[in-house]
């Protein structure tokens, strides 16, 4: 192995090492006299691997599920450069600021020196403001509030049905619409299953039949989802409870009423793919939990192989997140797409049970499965690298380095046999 691709390997091992609060590993891959530079970061900054330490678990202090992904890496020398994601959830105090429960995810670039095996100096820039905006802070880092639906969606939190009634009090706009769909704050607060949420909303005012741009009610939300508290409240509240054959199809389906299902295929043929993206995620929502009937059905009743679902992956996507081999090989059997890259985190099925071996909350007791479906997809020729991009490796050392153990040596085999 050439100095350069060992280097590569070091930087490598030092993230997995930081997603794992390793500090002995720390030990091995970083330098004592380590420095690290950043305007981002400010003074006093970074002057030893104990200052390192330091600053890496009082990140975990703030987002105690973060995580890194290497997206790209490239080297030459003595130096390597490298593009990271740090995805994360502020449960923690960040600086004089209280802990929101807020999602946040920053890219940053870094430039590692090494000498002797270790990590001796870096470069690394961050975009503060971003990370800012998504903990709903300001530049100055005063308070910058999220708006209702993203308070509904990511941000509720233990003391969410207080805050909900001080924004109602305050005089939320419970008309306005947001995100592709176009929902309402009672969809949203319906789709997160929040039923404390959805009583003050509609207490206050809210239009239980306000419909979103794919014609969906919230009554039609909580059906599709099996959420049936919240199917009964909707309807003692005097919803329309009328369902579209899509809807009623997915009740039945999500139920595990199959023979019900059946029945309403016959009498409407075209309800598993209506071309209404709210309708056709079924496929997708399916594909990643246990049992192979209700995707059985679906793809025989012509579904589309290509419609989203979760973060907006294809039903192969989400049999290969939730770790679900069987459904993964019926969609590869009916043709489902091997290389589509969701824009939500721009992976394709591959790299999303590559992931999910590690990160799902399933991982630990389904690593064999997850095992199972990275080799389904290589072996029908998933590929390795980002589209349009078949010399450059960044796709397969992003997932090298989340891979598990387990899942290494299959990404490792399939890299050496195409070349």
């Amino acid at each position: 192995m050439s100095d350069v691709e060992r280097n590569k390997r070091i930087v490598l091992a030092f993230v997995d090492a930081v997603n794992g609060q390793d500090w002995d590993a720390l030990d091995r891959l970083v330098a004592p006299e380590f420095v690290r530079h950043s305007d981002a970061a400010g003074e006093p900054g970074v002057r030893s691997r104990d200052d390192l330490k330091w600053f890496l678990r009082n990140e975990y202090l703030t987002f105690p599920d973060a995580r890194e992904t290497v997206e790209d890496i490239v080297a030459e020398r003595d130096r390597v450069a490298a593009r990271h994601l740090l995805a994360g959830t502020q449960t923690g105090a960040f600086g004089d600021h209280a802990p929101t429960g807020r999602p946040v995810r920053v890219r940053y670039l870094a430039v590692y020196r090494l000498a002797a095996g270790r990590l001796v100096e870096a470069w690394a820039e961050w975009d503060n403001l971003a990370a800012f905006a998504q903990m709903g802070l300001a530049p100055g880092g005063a308070p910058a509030e999220a708006s209702l639906h993203e308070f509904l969606d990511d941000a509720y939190g233990p003391d969410g049905d207080a805050e909900l009634a001080r924004r109602l009090e305050a005089g939320e706009d419970l008309a306005a619409r947001a995100g592709p769909a176009a929902e309402t704050p009672l969809h949203v607060a319906t789709r997160r299953r929040r039923a404390g949420a959805v009583r003050r909303l509609l207490d206050h005012g809210a239009d239980i039949d306000a419909r979103t741009a794919g014609g969906k009610t919230a009554y039609a939300h909580a059906a599709r989802r099996g959420f049936s508290e919240l199917v009964s409240l909707l309807a003692q509240r005097g919803a329309d409870t009328t369902l579209a054959p899509a809807d009623r199809l997915a009740v039945a389906v999500v139920g595990g009423r199959l023979d019900e299902a059946r029945r309403l295929l016959e009498a409407h043929p075209g309800c598993a793919r209506t071309g209404n993206p709210e309708e056709d995620r079924l496929l997708a929502d399916m594909a990643g939990r246990n049992g192979t009937a209700p995707v059985a059905l679906l793809i025989a009743a012509g579904a589309d192989l290509t419609a989203t679902g979760l973060d907006e992956g294809t039903p192969l996507h989400q049999a290969a997140w939730f770790g679900q081999p069987d459904n993964a090989r019926l969609l590869l059997e009916a043709g489902a797409p091997l290389d589509v890259f969701e824009p939500c985190h721009d992976s394709s099925p591959l790299g999303w049970a590559v992931h999910g071996a590690r990160y799902s909350g399933g991982a630990r007791d389904r690593a064999d499965a997850y095992v199972e479906v990275v080799r389904l997809l290589l072996d029908a020729g998933a590929g390795l690298h980002y589209p349009g991009r078949p010399d450059d490796d960044a796709y397969l050392t992003r997932m090298m380095a989340d891979a598990t153990p387990a899942v290494l040596p299959l990404l490792e085999d399939a890299a050496a046999a195409r070349r």
